[in-house]
Formats: C-alpha cells, sequence, structure tokens
C-alpha cells in the first residue's frame, strides 16, 4: 500500500487532526481514558469535554469512546479452538495483510520499510491495511471472533489479556529463541511482553511522556526556562510560575495564551506522572487494584485542580474544545499553550508543523519538590501474528522486520515516536540528533516510565476515573471524594482472566 504524500502544513494538519482524534486512546500511548488526539494509537472515544486534538506522532489504541466489542472470556489458559492452519507452501510468493490503526501520515514512513522489506523478502507481499482509529479495536474484536483478522497487526494494549488467555495470538518465545531475540535485553517494553512466561508480542513503538515547551514564548515573557534556567530540574513550583508569567496575555495573532495543555480527566495517560512523582501510585500491581484513594494520589490531583481552576493556567477541557471547532486543534504547534504534556507521539508533528515559527524543546516530568524525581508515563504499541493463519512463518518475519534494526532505523531516523529496540532510541545520528535538543529526555523517561494497568476491564476503569474527573473540575464533586468513590468503582471492574501470577502483569 503506497500513501501519497502530503504537500502542505493544512493538509498535514486536517489529516493529522482526523486520524489523532480517534487514535488518542488505542495506543499503550495511552490510556483508556481520553486523550487528546494522538494519531498513532487507535483511540479510545475522545471525551465529551475535550477536543479532538490531533496527536500525530503516537501509535493509536484503539478508542475509548464507544465500549468496544469484548471477545468472549476465556476459560483459563484456554487452547486455541481450532487446529493451527496449513503452513503457505515455501519457495512461492506469498501474500500477507498487515492491519494498523496509523493515518496516511505515518503509513508514509511504514512505505519506506515496506521498500526494503520487499528487497529483502522478494516472495512476500505485504498489504498494509490502515483501518480508522476509532474502529479499530471493535474490529479487531469482531475479526478476531470470525477468524478473519489480518495475518499480522498492531494489538490493542486494552483487549489483548482477553486475545492472551485464549490463544489467538501466535506464542513467539521458540521463534525468538532461534533468532537470538532477547527481548527484555534488546528492548524497552511496556509489560505486555511476557504474559504468563509466554511472549505473544514483539515490541515495535514506545509512547514516554514528556513536556514539549515554547522556549521562545518563555523568554519573550520572562518565564524561566526548564534547561537554560533550571538544568532540566524543575518543580512543581516552577510549573506555575512559568504558567503564571504566560497566562493570561496574548500572542502575535491575538489569541489568549496558556500555561499548559494537560488532558485532566485522563487519569493514566497524562495525570499519572503527577500522581508518581509525588509519591503515590495509580494502582498496585502486586495486589492488582487501583490506588487513588491514597493521599499521596489525591494531593496530586489536587495540584492540577489548583492550576487548573484556581490559578487559571491550564487550558480548560471546554476551551480546548472551541479552539478545536475553529480548526486549532493543535494549541501548543498553534502558539496558544507555552507547553504540552505528551508522547513521543508529538515529535513528528511539532517538527512538521512549527517549522520555524518559534523554538521548542522538550523538558522532563517536573518533580513534586525540590530534589525529588518526575516519573513519566509509558506506553506502546507491540505487533502480533494472528495464531489461525496459514502465512504465520511469512507474518512472523513482517513483524520481526518492523522490530527489527533496519526498520527500528528509519524510526529513528524520522523521529516517529521513540523505537523500540533500545540501539535504535540511542542512536546519536537517528533519534537522539537534534532538533529538538533534548530528545534524550524520552529515552530516560523509557527506562523508568510506569505502564499502564492491563487488566481485562482497564478501558472501563478509565471511564469511571474520566467520568469522576470531569465532575470534580467541574465543581460537582471534591476532588477527595472523586478519587474515593472512582477507586472503588474501578477496583470493583478489575479481572485479570487466566494471568494470576504476581506480579502478571510487567514483562
Amino acid at each position: 500500500m503506497q500513501v501519497r504524500k502530503l504537500t502542505n502544513r493544512r493538509e498535514f494538519l486536517r489529516l493529522a487532526a482526523l486520524g489523532g482524534a480517534s487514535a488518542a486512546i488505542l495506543a499503550a500511548c495511552s490510556s483508556p481514558a481520553p486523550q487528546q488526539a494522538e494519531p498513532t494509537k487507535p483511540a479510545a472515544a475522545a471525551p465529551t469535554t475535550a477536543p479532538a486534538a490531533a496527536k500525530p506522532t503516537e501509535a493509536a489504541k484503539p478508542t475509548e469512546a464507544a465500549k468496544p466489542t469484548e471477545a468472549a472470556k476465556p476459560t483459563e489458559a484456554a487452547k486455541p479452538t481450532v487446529a493451527p492452519a496449513a503452513k503457505a507452501p515455501s519457495g512461492e510468493k506469498v501474500s500477507i495483510r498487515y492491519g494498523t490503526f496509523w493515518p496516511a501520515y505515518r503509513v508514509e514512513i511504514l512505505n519506506q520499510g515496506l521498500n526494503l522489506f520487499k528487497q529483502q523478502n522478494p516472495n512476500i507481499d505485504v498489504s498494509i491495511e490502515s483501518l480508522d482509529a476509532s474502529q479499530y479495536r471493535d474490529k479487531l474484536a469482531v475479526n478476531m471472533a470470525a477468524g478473519t483478522t489480518q495475518d499480522s497487526f498492531i494489538i490493542d494494549v486494552w483487549t489483548s489479556a482477553r486475545y492472551f488467555d485464549q490463544n489467538l495470538m501466535l506464542e513467539l518465545s521458540d521463534r525468538f529463541k532461534a533468532d537470538g531475540i532477547v527481548i527484555k535485553d534488546q528492548y524497552s517494553t511496556i509489560g505486555l511482553e511476557n504474559w504468563c512466561g509466554k511472549q505473544f508480542v514483539i515490541p515495535f513503538v514506545l509512547s514516554p511522556h514528556a513536556y514539549y515547551y515554547n522556549k521562545t514564548m518563555l523568554k519573550a515573557n520572562g518565564a524561566p526556562d526548564p534547561w537554560d534556567d533550571l538544568k532540566g530540574e524543575w518543580t512543581w513550583a516552577d510549573m506555575v510560575t512559568i504558567g503564571k508569567a504566560v497566562s493570561g496575555k496574548k500572542n502575535k495573532q491575538n489569541q489568549p495564551m496558556w500555561g499548559y495543555r494537560i488532558t485532566y480527566n485522563n487519569l493514566e495517560y497524562q495525570l499519572s506522572p503527577f500522581v508518581q512523582s509525588n509519591g503515590g501510585k495509580v494502582y498496585d500491581l502486586e495486589q492488582k487494584k487501583y490506588t487513588m484513594d491514597d493521599p499521596k494520589a489525591i494531593e496530586a490531583i489536587k495540584f492540577v485542580y489548583d492550576m487548573t481552576v484556581n490559578q487559571k493556567i491550564v487550558l480548560p477541557l471546554s476551551e480546548a474544545t472551541t479552539l478545536n471547532q475553529a480548526g486549532i486543534a493543535a494549541p501548543f504547534a498553534s502558539g496558544i499553550t507555552a507547553m504540552e504534556e505528551d508522547s513521543t507521539g508529538r515529535i513528528y508533528f511539532n517538527s512538521q508543523t512549527i517549522k520555524s515559527d518559534f523554538e521548542w524543546d522538550i523538558a522532563p516530568i517536573p518533580a513534586a519538590q525540590k530534589g525529588g524525581k518526575g516519573i513519566s508515563h509509558m506506553d506502546g504499541d507491540p505487533n502480533a501474528v494472528f495464531v489461525k493463519t496459514p502465512k504465520a512463518d511469512q507474518a512472523y518475519t513482517w513483524i520481526k522486520f518492523l522490530g527489527g534494526k533496519d526498520f527500528q532505523g528509519i524510526l529513528s531516523k524520522n523521529k516517529l515516536l521513540l523505537p523500540a529496540l533500545k540501539s535504535a532510541a540511542s542512536d546519536p545520528e537517528g533519534f537522539l540528533k537534534p532538533p529538538p535538543a533534548h530528545l534524550d529526555v524520552f529515552v530516560k523517561a523509557a527506562a523508568t516510565g510506569i505502564p499502564s494497568f492491563y487488566q481485562y476491564n482497564g478501558l472501563e476503569a478509565g471511564r469511571i476515573f474520566q467520568n469522576y474527573l470531569e465532575q470534580a473540575f467541574l465543581g460537582k464533586i471534591s476532588v477527595e471524594d472523586a478519587m474515593k468513590t472512582a477507586t472503588k468503582e474501578a477496583n470493583a471492574k478489575v479481572e485479570l482472566g487466566g494471568c494470576k501470577q504476581s506480579p502478571p502483569l510487567v514483562s
């Protein structure tokens, strides 16, 4: 599949906004709670109050909004219901299908790898099927049940536990061993790579979080620069100082400016770094439960509430919606916010849209207090092979290529998300090559960031927190009561399925 090249910025923004809005919650960039658009992850449905702001670089995770069709619940360690399909004849040209929720501009880069793959594997013809991110999760569930899923595909992290337990994805351990692939040594991971001692996926792209910031705006308004002035060691107090210096003023287009874009109704995706940096936890993997009723977690949400409601330095979701309806889907790239908390999914997008409009860089997650440590959210989008495909060898060859040094190198040079392969992510002539100056922030975040809680009903739990967060930020319920009630309701939804090892959800 070849995708035509986007030739102007307006068209790029339009398509990125479309892809991003739906993709926001699909990717491991992602979380079950809605987030502002990230074009690469099939997103959960966007929050009713939040805009579908385009996030071009994160592989979209299947959207959360519409409740996905769930695959049948597995019996414990269920075996495949049908015998493995016969292998395709060797030596003959074989056509395979690859499913993704990536929008057109990302598929353009995927096609760079496809051209190289064809040279290396002339007998394998790959058809890239880029589906609407907003429908990806549901279509995957339907096709899994019908046995018509693509031969290989980007997984939906929020429903994968069911597919793992039902053995609907090809177990890859023997193939990894034969090919000398040691996932824990060679790749950064998100917690789905070793499920109850089995390996069903190969890492592909990662989405650790950090802050994109407008150096030009900060300097013009006398705000401290996270790197030039604070040497990368900034705190929540510095966040307030920076936000106050910018918010309420007008930019060159006479538009009101804000300090930050933070999707504050999205718990795991954008609020979890505040909780973790304050010494709290969104969930306890050992105990397999959400812990947002902990005082440290509540204190972190209260801080974001104060910045938003009292200090008025965070762009309100209602205002973001208004901007989106006016055609401004990316407030940071448009010079309206000084900073945005987001994943590597925005690097390529910001590079293509900001161009020379202003100077920007990447700052790490701030610490709650001086001497503390900022801890990022971490997710990503691995690839898998459908267990019933008769072309398992060829499908595996393709996803192994996507996770291998050649294509990971293409990702690295284009800065399209963070490559999962550590050597590609740390390439000084690839991903780490400026601009912007501090891309290494994402590499460090990938090493220390905390991934999501991948239980069967993670999406439902995310919606519960989203609902109570929205009520709290609208003043209908206190933050403390919202988090205590949401935690209780979310924990009632926890279901682990067949993998009950402790901890079962990390690699």
